[in-house]
């Protein structure tokens, strides 16, 4: 399971998946845990602008793609593969309700 640290990740480029699967290019402007973070990513909808360019977006408190149990909302570090995400303990995600 990855682990982050503010003095190791802060500023590290990952990929995030938001709340729909759609994965972006982003950075780690915070780090809350070993799998918490906050990110950064660029809009991709062409039309919000700002007087900067290309509108920034932000997700805060974004699980690591093994904790998080949807399809969407959580990053990993470039070129990692997510793995299987963790269960409560002893259920699967065939057994597991919360995933009704």
């Amino acid at each position: 399971m990855t682990e982050v640290t503010r003095e190791q990740h802060r500023g590290m480029a990952v990929d995030f998946y938001d709340p729909r699967g759609r994965r972006y290019d982003a950075l780690i402007t915070e780090v809350w845990g070993p799998q918490c973070v906050n990110v950064v990513y660029v809009n991709d909808v062409e039309g919000q602008r700002d007087n900067y360019g290309q509108k920034l977006l932000r997700a805060t408190s974004i699980m690591h793609g093994s904790i998080q149990q949807a399809h969407g909302n959580y990053w990993l570090l470039r070129g990692e593969e997510r793995p299987e995400p963790i269960h409560k303990s002893g259920e699967t995600p065939e057994t597991d309700s919360s995933l009704a």
